[in-house]
């Protein structure tokens, strides 16, 4: 199915839908406002580059449709979308599954890399008429700037903790009732990581990176903290 776009990264919903990480080019017209170019003058230019915007696309599986679309934010681009059980409330324990996406804010080469984490839950709207598929949506309910792109994301023990690599560091996270995550455990890395895999029951984390290496890791969860050890 042609998607008239880059596709970068995709997951399933046990819902029926398929989150799809998109690019797409936009003109980009320097903001002299900017804190950190106020010193450029205006542009004023019919010949503007292009940069790349990330669109998050959900499409359901049966009618194989685009019903929802999230734009991000100018010059932030998609890196990883994966789904996650994880625990949404403090008290109750409750579990759910989430959409969790990773992206990398770039604004040139002479300033450091950003990115930002967002947590989405799929909820039904009324749908459109005679258009039963459009009765789903994704709702944004965490999304936070961190130092660093996040270049991978993945569950974490069976508490209902995720893991995010951002920049040169794996970050444990959890996410609390009032829509923020909480940090629980980091990890230096020598370089950043491209792919995170929790292996179930086994207490094993294998972590890729950008030099095409392996990290063969163990973790251990108790109620108040986690720890991650390279083995």
């Amino acid at each position: 199915m042609p998607m008239d776009a880059d596709v970068h990264a995709l997951a399933y919903h046990p819902s029926g839908l398929y989150i799809i990480g998109t690019g797409q080019t936009e003109e980009y017209t320097l903001n002299p406002d900017e804190t950190f170019h106020y010193e450029l003058p205006k542009e004023d230019t019919s010949f503007k580059p292009h940069i790349e915007q990330g669109i998050i696309r959900v499409m359901d599986e049966e009618t194989w449709t685009v019903i929802d679309t999230h734009i991000l934010d100018p010059q932030e681009v998609i890196l990883s979308i994966k789904t996650l059980n994880l625990e949404i409330s403090e008290t109750t324990h409750q579990r759910k599954d989430v959409i969790a996406v990773g992206s990398a804010i770039i604004h040139g080469e002479d300033l450091a890399t950003k990115g930002n984490i967002r947590i989405f839950e799929v909820i039904t709207v009324v749908p459109q008429p005679d258009q039963s598929q459009t009765g789903k949506r994704l709702k944004l309910i965490v999304k936070e700037e961190v130092k660093g792109a996040v270049s991978a994301i993945s569950e974490l023990g069976t508490q209902g903790f995720m893991i995010m690599a951002q920049g040169q560091k794996s970050m444990v996270r959890g996410l609390k009732e009032d829509g923020t995550l909480l940090p629980v455990a980091f990890m230096d890395m020598q370089c950043y990581v491209t792919t995170l895999k929790a292996l179930p029951n086994t207490g094993m984390l294998l972590m890729g990176d950008a030099y095409k290496g392996v990290w063969f890791t163990g973790y251990t969860v108790s109620p108040n903290s986690v720890q991650i050890i390279r083995l």
